[in-house]
């Protein structure tokens, strides 16, 4: 509703965490995280979803795929100061039918 009130009829957006190392391990991004996808695709029309992780983060790629995102991809740093390959991750609303978020 929000979204056809904005006159958009499907939206993409850009997903991503940062939990502070005392929070980390808790379960707490995967709850949040979970809560934010079922709003944005039951109440906002989302239809796709886009992540990013660093190669070097395995716990954040892990909670990507365990939240249903797909790897789609990687990309090198282009940007000086730029200092990590990255996987790319998609999350698109067949993902969202298929599971309970």
């Amino acid at each position: 509703q929000e979204a056809q009130a904005l006159g958009l009829s499907a939206l993409d957006a850009d997903f991503g965490f940062l939990v502070g190392a005392k929070w980390r391990r808790q379960g707490i991004a995967e709850e949040v995280s979970r809560a934010l996808l079922r709003y944005g695709f039951t109440e906002l029309g989302f239809t796709c979803v886009r992540a990013d992780a660093r190669n070097d983060n395995a716990a954040s790629q892990h909670l990507l795929t365990k939240l249903g995102f797909v790897p789609a991809g990687s990309c090198t740093p282009e940007k000086e100061g730029e200092v990590a390959d990255k996987t790319l991750f998609i999350y698109a609303q067949k993902e969202m039918n298929q599971k309970e978020v």
